[in-house]
């Protein structure tokens, strides 16, 4: 093996290109290493050293068609979709809604801007002075209407209003906290993959080498 005299010349570049040559051996030595711990993950989150076992639920093949179910679950929950975004195959979920104990612990539940409790409290109070008024009202029109004076009217009328406000103000406050519950479990579901849809295929790391 002849020498070559630039490189006897220059000493700095017989270090570079062995090390250059120690580089690519290391690579060749381990080549399936990289090869398989990439193809054999979870597509989405790429991590094979997770407990929980790759599943191919949906239509896809190779490594494309692996994922762990919590993954899943939680890129259905973050998309708000319900199908494979490669291969368009719907999957079998269902939704988990929060109980209403964290809606009303939570930051942004009722108890943020305190409308929830005062309009509780105006509820619990004006409940039972509404249906008193009402009853006496109802009591005096009819001792009124029974003695043919024309106030047993007014008083009738009275109680028709007493009612019918209060009645009309609890229907739009209960609606209207419903609606704020309803919004806050929308935003904070989880989705479910259905067990029965899945299938529990794990795929041998030889398949992914080259």
């Amino acid at each position: 093996m002849t020498e070559n005299p630039e490189v006897t010349k220059n000493p700095g570049t017989l270090d570079v290109i062995l090390s250059v040559n120690e580089g690519i051996s290391s690579h060749k030595r381990s080549p399936i290493k990289s090869t398989s711990s990439t193809s054999s993950s979870c597509r989405i989150c790429h991590d094979n050293d997770l407990p929980e076992t790759l599943v191919s639920p949906c239509l896809c093949t190779g490594s494309l068609a692996l994922v762990h179910v919590p993954c899943l679950e939680k890129w259905l929950t973050t998309s708000k979709t319900r199908h494979c975004e490669i291969c368009e195959f719907p999957f079998k979920t269902k939704n988990n809604y929060r109980p209403i104990r964290e809606w009303l612990l939570s930051e942004r539940g009722p108890g943020a801007s305190g409308h929830f409790y005062s309009d509780f409290l105006c509820l619990f109070l004006l409940s039972p002075l509404c249906f008193v008024s009402v009853y006496l009202c109802t009591v005096q029109a009819v001792k009124y209407i029974q003695k043919c004076h024309w106030e047993g009217i007014g008083l009738a009328l009275i109680s028709i209003s007493i009612l019918s406000t209060y009645f009309m103000w609890a229907f739009v406050t209960v609606r209207f906290h419903l609606r704020c519950l309803r919004n806050w479990q929308q935003e904070h579901r989880t989705v479910q993959l259905h067990q029965s849809h899945i299938i529990h295929r794990t795929l041998p790391r030889e398949d992914f080498n080259p």
